[in-house]
């Protein structure tokens, strides 16, 4: 069964591909807003930033795709991860209270609900990145 079992047909999903490539860049952002929008006077904000950051990258350098240095982590269950720090980041302003920082709540609400979506929407059916030539279970033996 698909994850998640709505959206299925091809043209709705990310490629897995596309997902790792934006990984490194992503984590870059939520690593560096906290200066860019002015929100690093707020210690909680910038510690959710800076956290939510490296965590996508040290997942992202740890998924079982072509490019990670330690393939550990299966591409579903990153999928699972990247929709649990989505729902952490709408959350988290709210729960640590730093909801006055305006920046830094509709930054971390846009975030999480791009890494909740992109977790859902990403074709992790295909196995694209471990196996240069494709889908793996549509593969020839010569």
């Amino acid at each position: 069964m698909c994850l998640p079992p709505w959206g299925t047909h091809a043209a709705m999903r990310i490629p897995v591909r596309l997902h790792a490539a934006s990984e490194p860049f992503l984590a870059i952002v939520l690593i560096v807003m906290p200066w860019i929008l002015g929100y690093d006077d707020s210690d909680s904000a910038t510690i959710v930033s800076v956290a939510a950051g490296v965590v996508v990258l040290l997942v992202g350098m740890s998924t079982r795709w072509r490019l990670s240095l330690v393939k550990l982590i299966p591409q579903r269950v990153h999928g699972l991860l990247d929709m649990g720090l989505g729902v952490l980041l709408v959350l988290l302003p709210f729960i640590l209270g730093y909801t006055e920082e305006t920046g830094a709540t509709v930054f971390h609400i846009v975030m999480g609900l791009g890494f909740a979506a992109s977790g859902a929407l990403t074709d992790w059916d295909r196995d694209d990145l471990m196996h240069p030539g494709g889908d793996a279970r549509h593969r020839t033996v010569a």
